[in-house]
C-alpha cells in the first residue's frame, strides 16, 4: 500500500469510529439508583450492643474497651507537676480531662490534643493542695458534642504525701462490675434497636477496679441510595452518610457517599453513632436483587429541579428487562435502546423521588430518580414609612418566574421573572402612586429563593403627583441569595439598586430617582413569610424628596 493511501485511509477510520466514540461517551449518562428498601432489602433498625467480657473488659458493638489500660499518674519535681496518661487508644484520641470531687463536679478541667499523653502543669501547688483536700476524687476524659460522647473515669483515688513524695492510690471497691442502661441495671450482655432519630441512649460500665464507662447516643440517620448483586454470595449498597467503622472495606463515592459488599447472608457493618458509638445496621435479603444489567442511564443533561409541573426525561433502556411506569402519573415510551419518561403532577416544595420500574422476567425492579420543584410565584402585601416629613404609604408587589422563554428556551432557562409592583401614600402633603411591571434576568440559571445569583432588570414605570402622571423607564441591578450565617432568624436576602430615567411632560419634571433597598425574608410556615426592608430613595423631580424607607409585608408563595 502507498504512502499517500495510508494517508488517506486514517481520516476515513477516523471518521468511522469518531461518532461512535461519542455515542459511547454519551451512552454513559446518569444512571438511575435502586433503592435499597424498594428492592426487596429490609433495613433493619440500628441496635446498639453490650457484653461484659470479665471484671475489666466489655464489648461494644464491635470495639473492645479495656478499663485496665486507663490510668494516671502524677510526677511532682520542684517547679510543675507532670500528668501521665494512659487510655484504651480505640476510644479518645482528645478531648477534655477534668478532676471530679466526691459528689461527681469537676473542680478542674483542661484540654487534651490528640494523642497527647502527658501533661505538665507549672506551679501546681494550688492542684496538689487540692487533691490532698478531698477524701478522693477521680481523673475523668470525655468527649462530648451536642449531648453525645463518651466518658470514662479511673476509680476513686487518695492523694497522700507531699512534695516529691506525693503519690495517689486506688480506694478500695468491693462492688462486682455491673452495667446500667437509662439510669437502670440489666443483664451482663444485650442488645438494644434504637426505632427513631430522636431516641437517645445512655449507657453506663463500672467495672470491678470502680473505673467507670459512660457515653449517650443516638441512632444516625443514613441513606441507602443503592443495593446491586453482585454474585450469589454478594451484595454491593450505596450509603450517604458516615462511613463505617473497621473492618469494613468501602469505597468512597463523593464526599459523604460510599459504597461496601456485603455478604447475602450476614449483611451488616458498624457505624459511629452519635457521639461514635458503634451502631450495628443490619439488612436482610428478601428476594432477587437488581444487577447492573438492568441499570437506566438518562442523559447527561436531565434537570433535577424546575417550576414547570410536568417533565420529560431520556436516556437508555437496560441491557435486560424493560422500561415501565411505576404510578399513574407518569408514562414510559420505550424505542430501540432509547426510553422516554414523563413525568406528570410534580408536587410543589421539597425534593421528591419519582420512581419507574424495570421488569425482567417475573422480577420487576425499581429505580428511582429525585426531583425538586419549587415555588415559582410570589405575591406581598406591604406597609412603609418613609422619612420624608414620616409619609405612610400601602402597596402590593407580585413576581412570577419562568422556566423558559420558548422562543430562547436554552438561553433563558430559569433565568426570566416578570414583577409587579404598586404603591400609594395615604399621608403627606403631595400624595404619590407607583405603579410599575419589571422584566428580570437572573445571570445564573437556577430556582428563586433556592440558588443565590446576580441579576438585572428594567421596569416600566407609570409615577402619579396628585392627578398628574408620567411614564418613564428604570433599570435596576442586584443580588439574591441566602442571609448571612449570623442572621439565623431569616432564610432569604435580596439587595438591589434602582434609577428611574429622567422624563418630561407640560407639568411635571422627572430629572432622577433612585431607590437602594435591602430585603430580609423570615420563613412561618410551608407557603408563608415575613419581610422586612430598609432602604433609601432620593427623589429629584417637580416634588423634591429624598430619605429612609422601612418596610414589612406578609409574603406568600406559591
Amino acid at each position: 500500500m502507498s504512502i499517500i493511501k495510508k494517508l488517506l485511509i486514517v481520516p476515513f477510520l477516523f471518521f468511522l469510529w469518531a461518532p461512535y466514540c461519542l455515542f459511547a461517551a454519551e451512552k454513559k449518562g446518569q444512571p438511575l439508583l435502586f433503592p435499597a428498601q424498594q428492592n426487596n432489602i429490609k433495613v433493619l433498625p440500628q441496635k446498639f450492643e453490650y457484653s461484659l467480657r470479665d471484671a475489666y473488659r466489655f464489648l461494644l458493638g464491635n470495639r473492645i474497651i479495656d478499663t485496665s489500660h486507663f490510668e494516671f499518674q502524677l510526677n511532682p519535681n520542684d517547679s510543675s507537676l507532670q500528668v501521665d496518661m494512659k487510655w484504651p487508644e480505640n476510644i479518645f484520641s482528645s478531648g477534655t480531662l477534668s478532676i471530679l470531687n466526691p459528689s461527681g463536679v469537676a473542680t478542674w478541667t483542661i484540654s487534651l490534643q490528640k494523642n497527647q499523653n502527658f501533661i505538665s502543669i507549672p506551679k501546681a501547688n494550688f492542684l496538689i493542695e487540692k487533691l490532698l483536700g478531698l477524701s478522693f476524687f477521680k481523673f475523668c476524659i470525655s468527649q462530648y458534642e451536642l449531648n453525645t460522647g463518651m466518658e470514662i473515669c479511673s476509680p476513686e483515688l487518695i492523694a497522700k504525701g507531699s512534695g516529691r513524695k506525693l503519690r495517689i492510690e486506688s480506694k478500695p471497691y468491693p462492688n462486682k462490675p455491673r452495667i446500667q442502661i437509662n439510669g437502670r441495671a440489666v443483664t451482663p450482655h444485650g442488645i438494644v434497636f434504637l426505632n427513631d432519630e430522636n431516641e437517645s441512649l445512655s449507657f453506663r460500665a463500672i467495672a470491678a477496679s470502680g473505673a467507670e464507662f459512660k457515653m449517650d447516643t443516638r441512632s444516625i440517620k443514613l441513606d441507602f441510595l443503592d443495593i446491586i448483586n453482585v454474585n450469589e454470595a454478594l451484595m454491593s449498597i450505596t450509603v450517604k452518610g458516615p462511613f463505617p467503622l473497621a473492618p469494613a472495606q468501602y469505597k468512597i463515592i463523593k464526599d459523604d457517599i460510599w459504597s461496601v459488599s456485603l455478604k447475602k447472608d450476614r449483611a451488616l457493618i458498624y457505624i459511629a453513632g452519635e457521639g461514635k458509638v458503634p451502631l450495628r445496621q443490619e439488612f436482610v435479603v428478601e428476594g432477587p436483587l437488581p444487577s447492573e444489567e438492568n441499570r437506566l442511564y438518562l442523559e447527561n443533561t436531565s434537570p433535577t429541579n424546575a417550576y414547570a409541573s410536568s417533565l420529560e426525561l431520556r436516556g437508555w433502556a437496560p441491557q435486560k428487562g424493560v422500561p415501565q411506569a411505576s404510578d399513574p402519573a407518569s408514562e414510559v415510551s420505550v424505542f430501540g435502546d432509547r426510553f422516554a419518561w414523563s413525568l406528570k403532577s410534580l408536587s410543589v416544595g421539597k425534593s421528591k423521588m419519582s420512581t419507574i420500574q424495570v421488569a425482567d422476567g417475573k422480577e420487576i425492579f425499581t429505580a428511582g430518580y429525585s426531583f425538586s420543584r419549587a415555588y415559582s410565584r410570589r405575591v406581598e402585601l406591604l406597609g412603609g414609612i418613609n422619612t420624608f416629613k414620616s409619609n405612610l404609604y400601602f402597596g402590593a408587589e407580585a413576581q412570577s418566574w419562568l422556566e423558559s422563554f420558548s422562543l430562547f428556551s436554552k438561553l433563558s432557562q430559569q433565568k426570566i421573572g416578570i414583577g409587579f409592583i404598586y404603591n400609594q401614600d395615604i399621608t403627606g402633603d403631595t400624595k404619590t402612586a407607583l405603579i410599575e411591571l419589571d422584566l428580570y434576568w437572573r445571570i445564573k440559571k437556577g430556582l428563586q429563593m433556592i440558588d443565590p445569583s446576580f441579576y438585572a432588570g428594567l421596569g416600566l414605570q407609570s409615577l402619579t403627583y396628585e392627578s398628574q402622571s408620567l411614564q418613564t423607564l428604570a433599570p435596576f441591578v442586584g443580588w439574591f441569595g441566602p442571609s448571612f450565617k449570623k442572621m439565623k432568624y431569616f432564610s432569604w436576602q435580596e439587595i438591589y439598586f434602582k434609577q428611574s430615567l429622567p422624563a418630561k411632560t407640560t407639568n411635571l419634571d422627572l430629572k432622577s430617582k433612585t431607590e437602594l433597598k435591602w430585603k430580609l425574608y423570615r420563613p412561618l410556615k410551608e407557603q408563608r413569610q415575613i419581610r422586612y426592608s430598609v432602604g433609601f430613595f432620593n427623589e429629584e423631580s417637580t416634588v423634591k424628596r429624598s430619605g429612609a424607607l422601612l418596610e414589612a409585608a406578609w409574603v406568600m408563595v406559591f
